[in-house]
């Protein structure tokens, strides 16, 4: 019988709201013992057969477990060593608590060059295989991962991009009600100002015009990837799932992943998901219900099939 492709129903995300006053180095297992309570009180009201795995957290290559390591955050090899002692707390201590329910915490990307440093107790394989491509083009022309006070909006100006009205990068601020939030997200302030101004319209030819130099690379590292992640977890016996990814996160206004380009990537990315036997997949990570791409059904649709109508087995128990 097939597993449904939601699979990751609890999800530790980058926000440590929970480990609030904690260490970096007891962050994970603040979290497992949050997550292993959740787990009590959904098994208390008869739901714990939803639960498919646990997720500690969320991209931990990103967000505040990784916080005061010393070691070069740009390094996939470094970084991942020098978390997994981290991870490894955290993950034992769900087991403790869950020995028969199976648990992970899942990777931005897909971390081919540090495949060996993932905790041995991950019982799911769990990556977000964004390959951006074309969109890696637009982060590096407008230095989206940079500073606010340097974004480039002579550059952005001349490209046509924003929406009139936009306001300068360095004035533009978040309500006072949730101005938290800026502090709190990971994600850079140039790339969340872009997304909020920018027109979608204008974005989408920005990137129709630049696609095809990047096909074949995205292609190539799609599979790549993939192929990447189904053999280490084929080394390990654990299923391996794919809980973001495909081209990458673009503006609310967007559509190119719902016109022919990406819906196209998107049919291709669950067709690779088949072929490596991947345990879980998605359409893609902008096909959420508070996204647009939410409605286009037909589109779901096809790429389910093209998952569900495989058969997928369950992931182990521990013993």
């Amino acid at each position: 019988m097939g597993v449904p492709a939601i699979v990751g129903l609890l999800r530790g995300q980058r926000l440590v709201g929970c480990a609030a006053g904690s260490t970096p180095e007891d962050r994970a297992f603040v979290l497992a013992r949050a997550q292993a309570d959740l787990v009590d009180f959904l098994t208390e009201h008869g739901l714990e057969d939803r639960i498919a795995f646990t997720e500690l957290h969320n991209e931990v290559q990103y967000g505040y477990l990784t916080e005061d390591l010393p070691c070069d955050p740009s390094d996939d090899l470094v970084l991942l060593d020098a978390l997994r002692p981290r991870l490894d707390r955290g993950l034992a201590e769900f087991h403790r608590r869950h020995p028969q329910r199976p648990v992970t915490v899942n990777y931005a990307h897909v971390p081919v060059a540090a495949m060996r440093t993932l905790p041995a107790q991950l019982d799911v394989l769990v990556t977000h295989p964004y390959v951006y491509g074309v969109l890696d083009e637009a982060t590096a022309a407008f230095d989206l991962r940079g500073e606010l006070a340097d974004f480039p909006v002579d550059a952005v100006d001349a490209a046509d991009l924003l929406r009139p009205g936009a306001p300068e990068p360095t004035s533009w601020v978040l309500p006072e009600t949730v101005g938290w939030k800026m502090d709190a997200t990971i994600v850079g302030k140039p790339e969340i100002y872009f997304m909020d101004w920018v027109d979608g319209e204008a974005f989408d030819l920005f990137l129709y015009e630049r696609y095809q130099l990047h096909h074949l690379e995205m292609i190539g590292k799609l599979r790549t990837w993939l192929d990447v992640a189904a053999d280490h977890a084929a080394h390990r016996g654990v299923p391996t799932v794919f809980g973001e990814g495909w081209i990458g996160y673009t503006p609310l206004s967007s559509h190119f992943e719902d016109g022919p380009i990406g819906a196209a990537f998107c049919r291709r990315a669950v067709e690779e998901s088949v072929r490596i036997g991947a345990w879980g997949t998605i359409v893609c990570s902008n096909a959420a219900p508070q996204h647009p791409m939410w409605d286009e059904i037909t589109l779901q649709q096809q790429c389910n099939r093209l998952f569900l109508d495989q058969d997928h087995d369950a992931p182990p128990r521990r013993s």
